[in-house]
């Protein structure tokens, strides 16, 4: 098994924790939730393209459709089946529904992360929440690898590749405000592929061996670019492929999402370096990341047992704020150590550590 870097389970922690803090801010179009929301999934992308390694095509989609397609469809399940039990039984408190049968079979048919219009299909489908992630690192993982490995022998390769890049996210853009969103969270996928290559260019640039001073003038740049989306108020809804539907606002937020993961990559890798002792503790949250998305999805979606304990709590927005957050980490926490522990389910979400038997047969 491949030694962990424990830098970007760091990242990868940090960026959990901004999805959980972004879902739980009583105001979405603030100046904090924009900056939340410019870095706190593009930073997935970009570490995604920094560990990329190229991989024949059968091979990639097969470790994809583990690692990535089983965590989905059990959530999924899951929350089919919590919203079954919800609809039939009378239940004051716990669960909730996310609407009926046929509702959630679409919402997990169709993998969309906002109730909106299908683009070809013209259909309105309710929205899967925070799943729809996977199927987007899905889509952006397949489509850069294969450009990957069609344009490596170019000559003028890091060129060409940038400019495609560049517009296949702008085009993704253009066509989800022209348009209408693709199915299987496609336009969201293809805006990832933007930053899995900056990612990739990341490891090639190094840096970490920058001098001083240049650390210090690329620190203010960062910050300045980073900026941008609250200077401008660019509203970055990923999962949606929008940035208030102009195409200024697009290139800014594929700016400031760039420059907000490369801080928060240097943030945590000089982090990695005090050797603090709880950095294990947050680097662990940081490996079991895809299970701290499933359950804060479940949590925006079928789990209202939280809302008793906001009720009893006293009337301050910002303690219920806070409650929120902490209630899903220490819930992710209690799933990430039981999961772990249940044979058949770990191997859903645990499928590198334990594989299927017929996985390890063929």
């Amino acid at each position: 098994m491949k030694k962990r870097i424990e830098w970007i389970d760091l990242a990868r922690a940090f960026g959990m924790f901004l999805i959980i803090f972004g879902h739980a801010l009583p105001d979405t179009n603030g100046k904090l939730a924009i900056l939340v929301y410019t870095v706190n999934v593009p930073i997935f992308f970009v570490l995604s393209g920094y560990l990329y390694h190229e991989q024949p095509f059968r091979i990639q989609v097969k470790k994809l459709f583990y690692n990535l397609m089983l965590p989905y469809f059990a959530t999924g399940f899951l929350m089919l089946l919590i919203s079954v039990l919800a609809n039939n039984i009378n239940l004051s408190f716990g669960i909730k529904s996310m609407g009926t049968f046929s509702e959630v079979i679409s919402a997990i048919v169709w993998g969309i992360g906002t109730r909106g219009r299908l683009a070809i299909f013209n259909i309105i489908v309710p929205p899967i929440g925070a799943l729809w992630f996977l199927l987007a690192l899905f889509w952006a993982d397949i489509i850069f690898n294969f450009l990957i490995s069609r344009l490596k022998s170019c000559r003028y390769f890091i060129f060409i590749m940038s400019i495609i890049s560049i517009l296949i996210g702008l085009g993704s853009f253009i066509s989800a405000t022209l348009f209408a969103v693709l199915p299987w969270s496609i336009n969201a996928g293809l805006i990832g592929i933007t930053f899995m290559w900056y990612g990739y260019c990341l490891k090639k640039w190094n840096i970490f061996k920058l001098k001083k001073l240049q650390k210090i003038m690329l620190l203010l740049l960062l910050v300045i670019l980073f900026s941008l989306t609250t200077i401008f108020r660019v509203h970055f809804w990923f999962n949606f492929a929008i940035a208030d539907n102009k195409i200024s606002h697009d290139i800014i937020a594929l700016i400031s999402g760039v420059a907000g993961s490369t801080l928060m990559i240097i943030i945590c890798y000089y982090l990695d370096r005090t050797n603090l002792s709880i950095n294990k503790y947050i680097s662990w949250f940081g490996r079991n990341s895809l299970i701290v998305l499933c359950v804060d999805c479940m949590y925006g979606n079928v789990i209202s047992f939280n809302n008793i304990i906001i009720k009893a709590l006293p009337s301050v927005r910002g303690i219920a704020f806070v409650e929120s957050v902490l209630f899903v980490i220490i819930l992710s926490i209690i799933a990430i150590l039981l999961i772990e522990r249940i044979p058949l389910l770990r191997s859903f979400y645990f499928n590198r550590r334990y594989p299927f038997k017929w996985q390890i047969n063929s």
